[in-house]
């Protein structure tokens, strides 16, 4: 019974009540989460017990982990310069894993997504060969 949509300006993960109300969707913003500046893409997963947005900052290099169930911020992943897209292996519940493909410096980066884990939201490996590049 909610949407989560991102909004650039200003930077924040919106929460959308989507329950019905006399047969219709009421669509009303619950709250919003400030994120880093010019999110792009955002992802929805249950880790563990609990449900966690991934907001996707191509500028900041970042992914920002949000519990969705108590909209808060409750990490900052450094993913490398430029993040395009997140992809996930949720499979083996021991092992959840996280990948960013880094568009600038053309590596993939793995990250731990393991709760309580001590690299939990932490990169744990870089795949390719980075190349010196910068963010423009």
């Amino acid at each position: 019974t909610r949407a989560f949509v991102i909004d650039r300006r200003p930077p924040a993960l919106v929460a959308i009540d989507t329950s019905l109300e006399e047969g219709l969707p009421r669509n009303q913003v619950v709250d919003t989460v400030a994120l880093c500046p010019e999110p792009s893409l955002l992802y929805l997963q249950k880790i563990g017990d609990g449900h966690r947005a991934y907001a996707v900052c191509f500028a900041a290099g970042s992914a920002y982990v949000v519990d969705a169930d108590a909209l808060r911020v409750v990490d900052t992943i450094n993913l490398g310069q430029g993040p395009n897209a997140m992809a996930f292996s949720l499979q083996d519940p021991a092992r959840p894993l996280g990948f960013a493909a880094n568009y600038v410096d053309h590596t993939v980066a793995v990250i731990d997504l393991r709760p309580g884990s001590p690299t939990e939201n932490k990169l744990i490996a870089r795949i390719g060969y980075p190349s010196p590049g910068k963010v423009q």
